[in-house]
This record gives structure tokens, C-alpha cells and sequence, in this order.
């Protein structure tokens, strides 16, 4: 998980858009400390950055 949240900061925004994904395979728990950084890739001009980035803050937030 430590990995993966920094690759959601890489330059490149397939990069970024893929560590989204896998994190959202991953506990919520485990990743639920990505949370703000998840919640700033939301409004990320990368469309797919940025619905990969709802997708897992809506997991997170809905995760008890």
C-alpha cells in the first residue's frame, strides 16, 4: 500500500490512474490513511486519474 500511494503522485497519469485501481483492490483499512490524498486526486484535470480517485474515496468512505 505504501508503494502504491506513492505512485499516485508519479508524472505520468496512466501511472497514477493504475495505483488508484490497485488500491482500491487493497483493505480499506490498509489505505484508509490515503484518504486526503485520494480526496485531491478527485479534482485532478486527468479524467481518469480523477474517477479512479472517486471510486476509491467512495470505497473508503463507505467502508465501515
Amino acid at each position: 500500500v505504501e508503494l502504491l500511494g506513492g505512485m499516485v503522485t508519479d508524472t505520468h497519469p496512466k501511472v497514477r490512474a493504475a495505483a488508484l485501481r490497485a488500491l482500491a483492490r487493497h483493505d480499506p483499512d490498509a489505505v484508509r490513511a490515503l484518504l486526503p490524498l485520494v480526496a485531491r486526486k478527485c479534482a485532478e484535470a486527468e479524467p481518469r486519474v480523477a474517477e479512479a480517485a472517486r471510486a476509491l474515496r467512495a470505497r473508503l468512505e463507505a467502508a465501515p
